[in-house]
C-alpha cells in the first residue's frame, strides 16, 4: 500500500484555494457564449470575435480545412470556417480548447495521464451529446449543454493531476495496486473526491447551475436538486463507457461507481439501447478525436 502522509488528508477545498492562480477559461468563450445566446446574432459576428483571438482562429481554420471537412478548397477567412463548421460545434471547439489551454501550465503535468483524461472526457461528452439528443430531439441547446458537461464532470481530477502532483502520484499508486475507482481511491489519499473539487472549480468559474450539478452528483444522480436530467446523462455516459473498456488507458481505472438502476428509466430508454448509443459513439469518436486534436 502507498505511503500517504498525513498532511495530504487535509482539507483539498484549503488546498486549492492556496493555488496561486486558479484557472479560469478564457474570456473568449464568455464572449461567444453571449453571442450565441442572442438569436439575432450571425456567424459573422462570432467570426469578428474569434478573429481577435490569434491562437483560437488558428485552430478553427485548421479544423475547417482539415480532412473530416473535406472541402476541394482553402479556409482562409474565419468567418468563412465558422460558417463551415457551425455554431454549435463551434461552441464545442472552443469550451475544450480553452478548458485544455488553462491546465497546460500545471506543474510537473502528467502528460500521459493528461491524454487519457481528455480521451475520456471527450467520449463522455460525445456520448453525453447523443443521449441528449434522444432524450430531448429538438432541444438543440439542451443538446451543447450535455456536451459542455461531458468535457468538464470529471475536471476535479484534472485539478489534483495538474496542481497537486505528489497527490496525484499516491492515486495513481494506490490504483495500481487495488481494482478501485479514481473515486475511491482520491477518498482513501485525500478524504475527498473529484466531484467536490470539481464543483468548487465550477463555483468560482461561475458555470451554469445545470453543469455544476453535474459535476458533483454525476456518481449519485438521485441526490440532484431539481432537474437531473443531464446529471443522468452523464452518469450513464460515463458508466457505459468506463464499462465497455474504452476507458482503460494509463492511470484510468475501469472500475467506477454502479449505475443507479433509475437511469434508464429516468431518461425513457430501453436498457438494451445502450448497444445503440455504444455502437453511435463509435461512429462518432473521430470526430471528437479531431475535437482532441484541434483544441490542443
Amino acid at each position: 500500500m502507498p505511503a500517504v502522509k498525513t498532511e495530504e488528508r487535509g482539507d483539498i477545498l484549503e488546498i486549492i484555494r492556496k493555488i496561486e492562480e486558479l484557472p479560469s477559461p478564457k474570456f473568449i468563450l464568455e464572449q461567444i457564449n453571449r453571442v450565441l445566446n442572442n438569436p439575432h446574432s450571425s456567424a459573422i459576428d462570432i467570426g469578428n470575435i474569434i478573429a481577435e483571438d490569434v491562437s483560437t482562429s488558428a485552430k478553427i481554420l485548421k479544423m475547417a480545412n482539415s480532412a473530416y471537412y473535406s472541402l476541394p478548397y482553402e479556409v482562409s477567412n474565419v468567418k468563412q470556417a465558422v460558417m463551415i463548421i457551425g455554431l454549435q460545434t463551434l461552441k464545442s471547439v472552443v469550451l475544450t480548447s480553452s478548458v485544455m489551454d488553462t491546465f497546460k501550465g500545471g506543474k510537473a503535468l502528467d502528460k500521459e495521464y493528461t491524454e487519457s483524461f481528455w480521451r475520456h472526457s471527450l467520449s463522455a461528452a460525445i456520448l453525453s451529446k447523443i443521449i441528449a439528443r434522444r432524450v430531448r430531439p429538438s432541444d438543440l441547446e439542451f443538446h451543447e449543454t450535455a456536451f459542455s458537461a461531458g468535457i468538464l464532470h470529471d475536471i476535479g481530477k484534472m485539478i489534483i493531476a495538474a496542481f497537486l502532483p505528489g497527490i496525484h502520484q499516491n492515486k495513481l499508486e494506490y490504483l495500481n495496486e487495488y481494482s478501485v475507482s479514481e473515486f475511491e481511491a482520491e477518498h482513501y489519499v485525500i478524504n475527498r473526491a473529484h466531484n467536490e473539487i470539481g464543483r468548487y472549480l465550477a463555483e468560482t468559474w461561475k458555470l451554469p447551475r445545470s453543469v455544476a450539478d453535474v459535476i458533483y452528483f454525476h456518481h449519485n444522480p438521485a441526490s440532484t436538486p431539481g432537474d437531473s436530467s443531464l446529471v443522468y446523462i452523464t452518469h450513464l455516459s460515463d458508466f457505459l463507457i468506463h464499462d465497455s473498456g474504452q476507458s482503460n488507458y494509463y492511470g484510468y481505472s475501469r472500475h467506477t461507481t454502479l449505475l443507479d438502476e433509475r437511469t434508464y428509466g429516468r431518461l425513457n430508454l430501453e436498457e438494451n439501447y445502450k448497444d445503440k448509443l455504444m455502437e453511435d459513439l463509435n461512429n462518432e469518436y473521430s470526430k471528437a478525436e479531431t475535437f482532441l486534436r484541434f483544441s490542443s
